[in-house]
Parts: C-alpha cells; structure tokens; sequence
C-alpha cells in the first residue's frame, strides 16, 4: 500500500505505516530531491539509509 502525506508528523505517520504492517518506508522531501536520493526506513530495525533515486528498486528488493 502507498501513503502520500506532505504534512504533518513524521512520527506519527510511521507509527500508522507500522500498524499497516509495512516493512519499510521512503522518506522523499524537498532536501531529498535536491540531492537526487530517497531515505529508506527500515520499520523492523529503524535503520534509515539515503539511496540515490537511481538505484531506488534495486534497493527495496529485500523488502518485497
């Protein structure tokens, strides 16, 4: 499932993404675009990694 939200609290919205069972979730703002990555949250862990734009489904593999 895919969540857009482009307001409010950010801890708030992983605590529902964790409810929904998602094993992980992207992170992709303003800051993020202007450096051409996406942060990846491990929801298990809470591990966030920035990975370029370009590599993003390569990426998200283990997660599937």
């Amino acid at each position: 499932a895919i969540e857009l939200e482009y307001a409010g609290n950010i801890k708030r919205r992983f605590s529902r993404a964790n409810k929904a069972g998602a094993s992980a979730a992207l992170i992709l703002g303003d800051d993020e675009l202007d450096k051409g990555v996406v942060t990846v949250r491990d929801m298990d862990s809470g591990k966030q990694d920035e990975i370029a734009l370009v590599s993003l489904l390569e990426s998200l593999a283990p997660y599937r």
